[in-house]
């Protein structure tokens, strides 16, 4: 009797220490990837939907999940451009600045 009880203690507790190095490894998730590209031309109507055309075009390796399309003005320059920021998909291979 106290060997079965040894043993399903031990169990439990082989067990909860096996859960615990499961729930640190997945939290190791890395953050959120964007990248940023100016293009000429403004927005338009549906300026994400653009964002996300020019962007897979530039870089036909990456997938991104959303674009946000920003109309911006260069300095000392009457040429309109405007900025695509799009989420990769895969964070993992994220270069930061």
């Amino acid at each position: 009797m106290r060997c079965g009880i040894v043993f399903i203690v031990s169990c439990v507790y082989i067990c909860f220490i096996l859960s615990h190095v499961e729930g640190v490894e997945a939290g190791d998730q890395p953050s959120e990837c964007w990248d940023e590209i100016p293009f000429p031309g403004k927005c338009g109507f549906h300026g994400n939907k653009k964002c996300f055309k020019e962007m897979l075009s530039k870089n036909q390796t990456q997938r991104f999940l959303r674009c946000i399309c920003n109309n911006w003005e260069p300095l000392n320059s009457r040429k309109e451009e405007h900025v695509c920021r799009c989420q990769r998909a895969n964070p993992n291979n994220c270069t930061l600045p």
